[in-house]
Formats: C-alpha cells, structure tokens, sequence
C-alpha cells in the first residue's frame, strides 16, 4: 500500500462529516463536563462514599445498552438522521432540569441522568453507520479519526471551563453549559443534516432478528469479547480516575480539569498523524493501543506530583488514539451496508454492558486504600486484553 495520503474527501462526503463534526464538537464541549464533575458531585454534594457513587454511576449505564441496541438497528430501518438530529434538543431540557432539581433528592437526579444517558448513546450507532454510508473502505480510517478530533477539540475546551465555573459557581452550573450545547449542536443537524440511508421498505426480518444479526458472526463475538475487557480497563479513565485525583491526591478542580482537557488536546493534535499509520495490521496496533493504557495506570500509581499525572494522560491519550477508531473501522469491516447500524449498535451494547461494571470494580479497589491494586490490577487486565488482539490478529482474513 501506498505511504501517499488518501485521495481527499468528495465535497458531499466532506459536508456531512464535517457538518457532524462540527455538532459533536459544541455537543462534546458541554456534555464532557457534565459527565466528569457528575461523580464528584455525588461525591461531595451528597457525601457518597467512593464505592456508591461507581454503583450509582453504573446502574445507569444499562440504558445505554440499550440506547445502543435500539437506534443502531432502528437507523437501519428507519434512517439515520431521526436517531442523530432529533434526540440533543431532548437532551438539552433534561441538562436544563439537572440544573434546577439536582439537590431536591438522590433518585431524581440518577433518574435524569438515565435520560441524558439514553438520549446521548441512541444516536451513536446510527452516527457511525451514516460515517460508514459516506465514506469507501480505504478512507474510513481517516473519516474516523476527522470526527474524533472533532469531538475532542470540545472535550479539549470542556473539563478546563468546567473546573473554572465549577469553582466559581458550583459544579452545577456544568448542566447549563451542557444544555447549551446539546440545543445549539441538535438545531444545527435538524436543519443542515440530509439523510444517507432512507427508510427501508418492509422486510421479513423483524427488529428482533436484525438486533440478533451480529451475534451469529464469531468473529464479531471475538471482537466483542476483547472489547469487553479493554473497555474495563480503559472505563477507569472516567470515574475512578477523576474521585483518585481530588479524593486521594488532593488535586483542585481546575487541576481536575485541565488534566482531562491535556486528553482532548492531543487528540486533536495528534490523531490525524496516527491516523496515516494505521492502514494496516489494525488488530496488531489494537494489542499496542490497550498496553498503553496499561503504561498510563502504572504512571497513576507511582505519580503523587500533578505532572506525573499529565504524562500519564499523555500516555493513555496516546493508546486512546490508537484503539478509538480503530474499534470503529474494525466493526465496519465486519458489517455489510443493510447492516451497519445493527454491527456498531451491537459492538456499542457489548462495550457498554462492560461498561455497568468499570466504576464499580475501579471504585471498589479504590476503596481499598492501596492505589496499587487499583491501577495494578487494571494494568495486568490491560497485558491480557493485547494478548488476545494478537492472537485475533493470526486468525481473522476480514479485517484489513
């Protein structure tokens, strides 16, 4: 294969990938401080140990499950766009509730952070189905990595502001700016958006069967397996991570933040070159990918000063960047174009099952007291996971 770069993007391809980037990033620079500063606000506003609020964190995570499920297949039948445009101007009024009701009782607020959760995962399958409608196989690896810099860049603005209104204001005030950016990011796809994959006739395979689909094919299962287990692993950079810096090291929130806002930052310096080497051997850069985030854990442990903590973000940024789109074109791979949305709806409910035990399990061990066995642990997971890609990688002829 050529080491030139791909042949640039068609002008309607470029639109909708970059009219999609562009609302991912306003969408991700608000929800990503919402999603960081919701477990310490469990943690401090309502005094939760570390342990409930990675239950709490995880008992909603099933809805995403099926958030996943649900738009995935139904984008196949019905379309893309409904399950992309439509659900962030819902988002934006249960953000704006978050705001006004959080301190009226435990239950209420886990209750809409279950909507904000169904309603920012339903779309998920269907985005990635539509990146896969638009793009030929040779450039979806670029097409992947375009709309996570994308992403990122508001991630990047994200944990940084949040910290600094957080402190200024309470962390509540992160709903607001959440609210915002779903209703600006959702108005911008109900108008400019254009469907990709119309609404299908009627077909004897039922929802039920198309949901099933991709769990006949062994080696998507394979796949999903050692997804399962990275997910795990890598599911610690969020609530684990976050209640290890303020609740243990004793990091301030705007540390808090620009810690996560580092990650953001570089992937959106830093993807688009990694993108150009991944053409090839995409199981064997999956195995160095997950040994990355390994790296970064065992930095977390050693690390009691904050810029050890930055070089580890540097670290784990670097496996991210590896394994994130990479997980997205594998799954392409895989699927046919009547299936798209079932493959990565299916990939994104078996991550995200894995999902409903990561804060638990990293909250659990980091109730322990020893930040060994918090991040030991899910380092050695980490070792287990890269073995299994390579051994993937010798048995699999569909994946490039």
């Amino acid at each position: 294969m050529s080491g030139r770069p791909p042949v640039a993007l068609g002008k309607s391809t470029a639109r909708t990938i970059y009219l999609l980037g562009a609302s991912n990033l306003v969408m991700s620079a608000g929800r990503s401080a919402a999603w960081l500063f919701l477990p310490i606000l469990l943690y401090t506003g309502y005094r939760l140990s570390f342990l409930t609020v990675g239950l709490l964190v995880s008992f909603v995570i099933p809805v995403s499950l099926v958030a996943s499920i649900v738009g995935g297949v139904a984008s196949d039948r019905y379309g893309r766009r409904p399950f992309i445009a439509y659900p962030p101007l819902a988002n934006a009024a249960v953000s704006v509730s978050l705001y006004f009701l959080w301190h009226d009782g435990l239950l209420l607020v886990m209750g809409l952070w279950a909507a904000n959760t169904f309603l920012g995962n339903i779309g998920s399958g269907a985005q990635n189905a539509l990146m896969t409608d638009v793009s030929e196989e040779s450039r979806r690896m670029r097409v992947f990595s375009i709309l996570r810099v994308f992403g990122n860049a508001g991630f990047a603005i994200s944990p940084a502001l949040g910290g600094l209104l957080a402190s200024q204001f309470g962390i509540p005030i992160v709903f607001v700016v959440a609210a915002v950016a779903a209703l600006a990011g959702g108005l911008t796809l109900t108008l400019f958006l254009t469907e990709t994959h119309p609404a299908a006739p009627a077909s004897p395979r039922s929802l039920t069967d198309r949901a099933y689909l991709p769990f006949h094919d062994g080696l998507f299962l394979a796949f999903g397996a050692l997804g399962v287990g990275l997910t795990l692993a890598a599911g610690q950079f969020g609530t684990a991570l976050s209640l290890f810096s303020v609740g243990v090291r004793h990091f301030s929130y705007e540390q808090v933040g620009w810690l996560y806002s580092l990650n953001g930052i570089l992937v959106v310096t830093l993807q688009m070159p990694i993108a150009w080497g991944l053409r090839r051997n995409h199981l064997g850069w999956m195995a160095v990918g997950t040994l990355a985030y390994g790296a970064a854990f065992l930095l977390f442990y050693a690390g009691t000063e904050y810029v050890v903590f930055l070089i580890g973000m540097a670290v784990l940024t670097l496996g991210e960047n590896l394994v994130s789109p990479l997980q997205n074109t594998i799954v392409a791979a895989l699927s046919t174009e009547e299936d798209r949305g079932s493959y990565f709806g299916a990939y994104g409910a078996v991550t995200n099952g894995a999902n409903v035990f990561a804060p638990p399990l990293g909250t659990l061990l980091l109730g322990t007291g020893s930040p060994l066995v918090l991040w030991g642990s899910f380092s050695g997971l980490t070792g287990v996971v890269a073995l299994g890609y390579g051994a993937l990688r010798s048995r699999s002829s569909r994946v490039p």
